[in-house]
């Protein structure tokens, strides 16, 4: 055997048995994508299709951000996965990287998702022209206007509660500081349309409740001031958790009305390793009800903990409340394990005209998700493919058909429109 052979054949079963035993070939795991050496915001993703043996965008984030966590198919992390950095249109053959996943730092970089979905709800929505209308104009054009909405809201706000554990063990907290004040420098170019409020529990007068440390700010320094004058507390009530959500939903009272609400909460693992089924009364999962019902998401970042098991606490609370929980084991504790959580807005919007082979349009982008596009038309059915890249890597595409009635143009403009039809430029 070769002996380039051996050392993948020996990689890969190191791989596999270095994977976690819940951890199957169709379950998802998270992956850092590093590409800092490319000297841009972004890589390109390329994933392997079995059927066609091909190599094609990856389906779901076909481009990601530098020094991003993406979720990615357990089964197919070895030679079925490969990144480079942006490259000249038309080349699909230079610079492709392999995932190292026999490097420790692409597994244990981001912490794995063991419970929800850091998925938020982001829907392509159409203004005009109506899906199955008939457009008549005098030129064969449509003007298409439409918003990418997230959570239901057109805008690139967000007002994030960030909770840190100080009574979480020495280690533990220190992690949470280092990584949120990398969380919140990541964040500083966003700062304005995203809004952050620090908060540490428990407090220091009573032992559950959270201390306000900072209001909502857009100041990165003052943020990162914030975080690094906080100091490890000892003490800590049955009940911290319930209170600092708690807590946590009074900040979201003020709160913007443009602003997509998430609490974002560093957390002692022991604290969630509760054994055995919760009562229906049990105090956790009466506060994540009201996190729910206020149309917060909640994502965990629980350190270290008692069992590898997930919580049964935890589970029946993501239930209902949007978010997610993710344990950071103590080897990773260096890791920005924060910046895992998303806060996704549109960056790009293109749309498909004139069917296969048809050059992509680029749309005119607001900052609060609204796009506008002067699409060309051909007579009859047109069917129309709308595209969003989001901030975290995912992209997303909606269809619109309707009907052109071209009686209206000119006989002049009919012949030029189908000369530009006819022509299929190359991207």
């Amino acid at each position: 055997m070769p002996r380039r052979t051996w050392v993948r054949a020996a990689r890969a079963l190191w791989i596999a048995a270095s994977l976690p035993v819940a951890v199957r070939a169709e379950d998802a795991v998270r992956v850092f994508y590093d590409g800092r050496d490319c000297g841009g915001d972004a890589v390109e993703v390329e994933a392997y299709d079995r059927r066609s043996h091909t190599w094609r965008p990856h389906p779901t984030h076909p481009r990601v951000g530098v020094q991003s966590c993406q979720s990615e198919d357990a089964g197919r992390l070895w030679n079925e996965l490969r990144w480079r950095c942006p490259a000249p249109p038309g080349d699909r053959v230079t610079g492709w990287r392999p995932i190292q996943v026999f490097d420790a730092d692409v597994m244990s970089r981001c912490g794995e998702d063991q419970l929800g979905s850091d998925r938020s709800r982001t829907t392509i929505t159409v203004a005009s022209p109506a899906e199955g209308t008939t457009v008549r104009a005098r030129e064969p054009y449509v003007l298409l206007r439409g918003t990418v909405d997230v959570d239901g809201i057109e805008s690139s706000d967000y007002d994030v509660v960030l909770l840190v554990d100080r009574a979480a063990p020495e280690p533990a907290f220190a992690a949470q500081i280092a990584a949120a004040r990398t969380f919140v420098r990541g964040l500083a170019p966003r700062l304005g349309a995203v809004r952050i409020a620090v908060l540490s529990y428990p407090s220091e007068r009573t032992s559950g409740g959270a201390r306000r440390e900072l209001a909502w700010s857009v100041d990165a320094r003052a943020l990162d001031g914030a975080l690094g004058g906080l100091s490890q507390r000892t003490l800590a009530s049955r009940n911290a958790v319930a209170g600092a959500l708690d807590a946590a939903l009074r900040e979201l009272g003020g709160a913007r009305r443009s602003a997509r609400p998430l609490i974002a909460m560093g957390v002692d693992g022991a604290r969630l390793d509760a054994s055995g089924e919760p009562t229906a009364n049990d105090p956790i999962l009466r506060a994540t009800a009201r996190v729910a019902a206020r149309g917060a998401a909640l994502h965990w970042v629980a350190l270290g903990g008692l069992v590898p098991e997930d919580p049964a606490l935890v589970r029946r609370a993501l239930e209902h409340v949007r978010g997610s929980f993710r344990r950071v084991p103590p080897q990773n504790f260096a890791t920005p394990f924060f910046d895992a959580i998303p806060l996704p807005v549109a960056e790009e919007v293109w749309v498909e005209a004139g069917g296969a082979g048809a050059p992509e349009l680029p749309a005119a982008l607001a900052a609060d998700g609204a796009f506008h596009a002067r699409v060309p038309l051909a007579r009859g059915a047109n069917t129309l493919v709308i595209h969003a890249r989001m901030s975290d890597g995912a992209v997303l595409g909606r269809r619109l058909g309707f009907t052109f009635d071209d009686s209206l143009v000119p006989e002049a403009a009919r012949v030029e429109q189908r000369k530009q039809i006819e022509i299929h430029p190359e991207r």
